[in-house]
């Protein structure tokens, strides 16, 4: 148990580098972790910690040595309030220190669990005639989006859905473009359909910035949005595999 942490000169822990799901079983709940972690400059024998919390309860899980990390084998959440989201946090931690030292950490790491049906999706797929553009976003007077892929591409929905080429060059960007458009537009434009992707966004990018007319810091959250979404699904690596595959 951590009774005294030093806080001094710790490093913030990206949404890219976990990734968090829970699970449910009659009257059990558990969660599971996926790391990624940067770890450069971290020492192999600090302390990794994952907290889940909810309001003022909460439940800190031991997963050893940065070196030698284990996922112990409760990690039932049974001390937690979980009438609502429950949210996680990641610690590392020099214990060899008097009080420990806190190196790294990360806040608000989310779950997304979406139970909606296909009618309800994030975002609509429609092919047009885009003239010599392959792709583009454009929003319906509702205020929803729609991804649009030329009709000249053969196939064209059934690729962005199951073709990664298609998944990892078109995802992402236009990811980047729906949130900075909502940005740009405000809370009064989009609706449901905006607060449904900010919520998608925050799962990612953790609490949208405090002050939106703070331009830098939006592009900073939207771009660790699309990030830790990329990362998630190995965009890169398997458009890389698919690549070799293909030589």
């Amino acid at each position: 148990m951590l009774k005294k942490i030093n806080y001094t000169g710790r490093r913030k822990i990206l949404k890219n580098e976990a990734t968090f799901s829970i699970h449910k079983e009659e009257n059990n709940v558990w969660f599971d972790v996926n790391f990624k972690l940067d770890t450069t400059d971290i020492p192999d024998h600090a302390s990794l910690y994952v907290e889940a919390y909810y309001q003022e309860t909460r439940q800190r899980f031991s997963y050893g040595r940065i070196d030698e990390q284990k996922p112990p084998k409760d990690r039932l959440l049974n001390e937690i309030n979980l009438s609502g989201d429950t949210l996680f946090r990641i610690l590392i931690v020099d214990e060899e220190e008097t009080h420990g030292k806190l190196l790294a950490s990360g806040n608000q790491f989310r779950v997304w669990e979406d139970d909606r049906n296909d009618s309800q999706s994030l975002i609509a797929v429609e092919v047009k005639d885009l003239g010599s553009e392959v792709w583009k976003i454009e929003f319906d007077e509702d205020g929803e989006p729609e991804l649009c892929i030329d009709k000249k591409i053969p196939d064209a929905i059934n690729r962005i859905s199951n073709d990664i080429f298609f998944q990892s060059l078109i995802l992402p960007a236009a990811f980047r473009e729906i949130l900075t458009w909502y940005f740009w537009q405000g809370d009064e434009f989009g609706g449901e359909k905006r607060e449904r992707w900010m919520e998608f966004a925050e799962v990612y990018g953790g609490k949208i910035p405090k002050y939106l007319e703070d331009q830098e810091s939006i592009v900073k959250w939207v771009d660790e949005v699309v990030m830790a979404f990329s990362s998630q699904f190995k965009l890169c690596e398997k458009f890389v595999e698919k690549l070799e595959d293909e030589e």
